[in-house]
C-alpha cells in the first residue's frame, strides 16, 4: 500500500445525489488501486473513480468523479502539506540508506580487521 492514497464512499447516497445507486465508490488520489469482486476486478488510476453496486457485480469505471469526492475548501492546504511530507520522506529515506551503507561498510572493515588479527595471532603461535 505504500505510495498510494485513495478515498472510498459507501452507501445509498455515496455519490452525493439522492438518486445515485447504492454501492462502493472508490477514487484514487495517488498511486493506483483496484476494486475486486467475485465477478472481476478493475484497475483505477489517479483521478479516476470506479463503482461496484453490490456483491457479485463487476466493478465499473465511472465517466465522472462522483460529487462525494469534490474538493473541500481545505483541500489546497492539505495538498500542500502532502507534497511537503512526500519530499521530506524521500530525503529521510535517502539519509537512512546512506547511514545504513556506512554502517555496513564499517562492519565489514571491523570484521575484516578481526579476521586479519586472528590470522596473525595463529601465525605467531606457530
Amino acid at each position: 500500500m505504500r505510495g498510494r492514497d485513495h478515498e472510498i464512499g459507501v452507501g445509498a447516497n455515496a455519490a452525493g445525489a439522492g438518486n445515485d445507486t447504492a454501492g462502493i465508490y472508490f477514487k484514487v488520489l495517488v498511486g493506483g488501486g483496484q476494486i475486486v469482486s467475485t465477478n472481476g476486478e478493475l484497475e483505477v488510476a489517479v483521478d479516476q473513480a470506479e463503482f461496484v453496486a453490490k456483491v457479485g457485480n463487476r466493478p465499473q469505471l465511472l465517466k465522472e468523479i462522483p460529487k462525494v469526492f469534490s474538493a473541500t475548501e481545505n483541500e489546497k492546504l492539505i495538498e500542500g502539506k502532502f507534497v511537503m511530507v512526500q519530499k521530506n520522506a524521500a530525503a529521510r529515506l535517502e539519509t537512512r540508506r546512506n547511514e545504513n551503507k556506512m554502517r555496513l561498510q564499517n562492519a565489514e572493515k571491523l570484521t575484516s580487521g578481526q579476521k586479519s588479527g586472528q590470522v596473525e595471532s595463529a601465525q605467531q603461535k606457530r
